[in-house]
């Protein structure tokens, strides 16, 4: 088979280069480029499918790698059912059936219900070693999984699939980002695949930016069908998942770009948020730091937990800064200027003064000036404003004081990130979401946007790699 697809593609470079009279115009001419770069990829696939399922074919029939896999297997509780015949889609996207070992769970066994004819749950666990996961040739998924992240939608993602001859639809996109998603099911397992191996915070200055964004859930309604209607319909209120971003920056304030940053959230409560950064807190060692910035806009929700979360984790108070975002103290200025009554707002203010009382953390110099200004009472809204904000917010006011530590004061990395990871696939238009499913392509596309992809690739990879060497370790020992 091999000698006949190579004899073809000699063939094939012979009739069109070699035995050409007009070889230079060939070249040049488009269509006919076209026609030989078609041709010569089609044999190329040819081969490659060709010498993919010469070699599944062999080591899944293989006695001793048979004997290896049911090692494995009894390691994690599943038993040998024997082979089953299943379709696996090779790197081209071309599907081919093969006889796998099929395992099933050894202490889940139950009866088949009567009348049915569906079959036990199960695993092709030999695929899964040789790179066949989900049945599907593992660069090919991660492709798939890439795409449906980060093109506009699925279908968009199935079109481009489909170009390039993989039959996947958006159904079956969709599935793959969940199966994808099942190795970070937990808060800690999420933290630790993001990592590179030996990544921590020991030693380092830390950035700790947090904030809000916006999707619209998809929740089916209950009840009766209604009248005249094929479907229940659903409700589609907006939902704020909350994001957050570390970064690592240099005695200048500067990103260290060799660090790539932590983004991560989750579309569940402010409980299961903090949960979730705690667990990046404590698989990066943060409680050992040289010292942490935290950087957000006034949300309450922010101050009155994360500085705690790092204390919690062991990091001295005094090594903790907080600061709010620049802008957002600028924009609370212009809304304690909109509270004034209306024949007050003529009044010549000096926004340059105030800015500069702002960036010095003088909030009870801007309280006096605006009393001054507009000879303004205590029972005034714009005074309760100021007193409220800025008195309230004092020690996060402190632009010079962090300045002067060359530390940033601004949120734009985080603003940026609800842009990137949420606003961009989450929130466009006509989306609507199960909130556990959104969560799955936040975590998704932060890795692919933020330079984290290859580290959890490699971390998932891993695990069951280094199952299968200590099964080859221990009986070639023993």
């Amino acid at each position: 088979m091999k000698d006949t697809l190579l004899t073809k593609l000699k063939q094939l470079i012979s009739e069109e280069i070699a035995g050409t009279p007009q070889l230079v115009g060939d070249i040049l001419d488009q269509s006919s480029s076209i026609s030989i770069y078609t041709q010569v990829n089609a044999i190329i696939q040819e081969i490659s499918d060709h010498l993919w399922s010469e070699y599944l074919k062999t080591v899944l029939t293989n006695p001793l790698f048979l004997y290896y896999i049911r090692m494995l297997g009894a390691k994690m509780a599943l038993k040998l059912e024997g082979y089953r015949l299943v379709s696996i889609t090779l790197p081209s996207g071309t599907k081919i059936k093969v006889k796998s070992p099929f395992f099933t769970h050894a202490q889940k066994k139950k009866r088949k219900k009567s009348g049915s004819n569906s079959t036990r749950l199960g695993s092709h666990l030999a695929l899964d070693i040789v790179g066949y996961s989900e049945k599907i040739a593992k660069n090919l998924l991660h492709k798939c999984v890439e795409l449906s992240a980060l093109t506009s939608s699925f279908e968009i993602a199935a079109q481009i699939l489909n170009r390039e001859g993989v039959s996947f639809g958006a159904n079956k996109l969709r599935a793959l980002c969940t199966s994808f998603m099942l190795p970070a099911s937990s808060p800690q397992k999420r933290a630790t695949l993001s990592l590179q191996e030996g990544e921590s915070f020991v030693g380092k200055r830390v950035l700790v930016l947090a904030d809000g964004g916006r999707v619209r859930q998809r929740k089916y309604k209950k009840g009766a069908i209604p009248k005249g209607k094929k479907l229940h319909g659903f409700n589609s209120e907006w939902k704020e998942p909350k994001l957050f971003t570390l970064y690592v920056v240099d005695d200048n304030g500067r990103i260290i770009q060799e660090c790539p940053p932590f983004v991560d959230g989750t579309t569940q409560p402010l409980p299961e948020f903090l949960e979730l950064l705690d667990a990046y807190f404590k698989e990066t060692e943060i409680s050992k730091a040289l010292e942490v910035t935290v950087l957000g806009d006034g949300a309450e929700w922010i101050w009155k937990n994360i500085p705690e979360l790092l204390e919690d984790n062991g990091l001295p108070r005094e090594n903790i800064h907080e600061i709010i975002d620049w802008s957002h103290g600028v924009q609370n200025l212009n809304a304690a200027l909109k509270l004034l009554p209306s024949n007050k707002k003529k009044i010549s203010f000096d926004m340059k003064r105030a800015k500069n009382l702002l960036f010095k953390g003088d909030a009870e110099g801007i309280l006096e000036m605006f009393k001054s200004t507009f000879k303004l009472t205590e029972k005034s809204k714009a005074v309760k404003k100021i007193e409220g904000y800025f008195l309230g917010n004092k020690k996060r006011l402190q632009y010079e004081t962090i300045r002067n530590k060359k530390l940033p004061i601004g949120s734009g990395l985080i603003e940026s990130a609800i842009r990137r990871v949420i606003n961009l696939r989450l929130k466009a238009p006509g989306s609507f979401w199960k909130l556990p499913f959104a969560e799955t392509m936040l975590y998704i596309r932060s890795l692919l946007l933020y330079g984290r992809w290859e580290f959890y690739l490699e971390n998932v990879g891993r695990k069951l790699q280094q199952d299968f060497q200590e099964v080859l370790s221990f009986k070639l020992v023993a």
